[in-house]
């Protein structure tokens, strides 16, 4: 199980661009694991558990070591993977339901403009100026057309909210919006999963919201607030070592294929 979680993780954060160089190597930092990309020969006498091969988008082959985590750690780990995805308990939601009471964010992205209310729902919608007299001062009315409902909040005595963490390690709680207006694509009704993350130490004092979609008419809403501070979502899931990816020549290139079908 570690192993596999490890090797999912390991092509996840390959992917990332934050690299800095250490001591003449490549080193991914602020996730779970680092990755370090390293010219020495491939240690021996490991367990075959430990090896995996990596191929880069550019081409290079890698062979990567997995770390070898003490029986504590593993305890750790089991800990913590052990509150994901469970529901919070009916006080935790209290806590979450009185500190985000009657706030909305809204996010513009080019023509849309995205709401999120919590407790009432996600509106995805076009704001334009009404047409009126030109030589009024009165404030000019706006209009939200088109507008749709991407996913309606349950009512608060059946709200579900679960603990999860990204590939940073950054914990969020998450609940489903579900039953949005009808989807032309997939004639369902469109749904959110709303993520709330704190906001870290130099992420300013402002909420941001980003807004994706994940499937057809399937959406996240990430949000990152100061008053989602809470329940222990300050904390970063401790990371468990690193990962040495080392280079491996031409020559090993068919042996780097045999692994990977193997």
């Amino acid at each position: 199980m570690y192993a596999t979680r490890a090797k999912v993780l390991l092509f996840r954060l390959a992917t990332f661009v934050l690299v800095s160089v250490v001591r003449g190597q490549e080193e991914v930092t602020e996730h779970k694991y680092n990755i370090v990309f390293s010219r020495d020969p491939v240690p021996s006498g490991l367990s075959e558990e430990q090896y995996y091969p990596m191929r880069l988008s550019n081409g290079s082959a890698y062979l990567c070591v997995l770390p070898d985590i003490t029986v504590e750690e593993k305890k750790t780990l089991q800990a913590e993977d052990s509150e994901l995805d469970v529901p919070l308990s009916l006080e935790h939601v209290a806590v979450v339901n009185r500190a985000l009471k009657n706030m909305c964010y809204t996010m513009e992205e080019s023509w849309w403009t995205y709401r999120l209310c919590w407790g009432s729902g996600v509106e995805q919608f076009h704001r334009s100026a009404v047409a009126g007299d030109s030589k009024s001062n009165a404030p000019k009315q706006m209009k939200e057309d088109p507008h749709f409902v991407l996913g309606v909040a349950p009512p608060a005595d059946v709200l579900d909210l679960r603990y999860g963490v990204n590939t940073k390690g950054l914990r969020y709680i998450y609940t489903i919006y579900s039953d949005g207006l009808t989807c032309d694509l997939t004639q369902l009704p469109r749904t959110t999963e709303v993520q709330l993350y704190c906001a870290r130490e130099g992420e300013g004092n402002s909420p941001t919201m980003r807004v994706r979609e994940a499937e057809v008419c399937r959406y996240i809403v990430s949000l990152t607030a100061k008053e989602v501070c809470l329940l222990g979502l300050k904390e970063i899931q401790q990371r468990y070592g690193v990962i040495t990816c080392h280079e491996t020549k031409p020559t090993n290139t068919v042996d780097w294929n045999n692994k990977q079908q193997g």
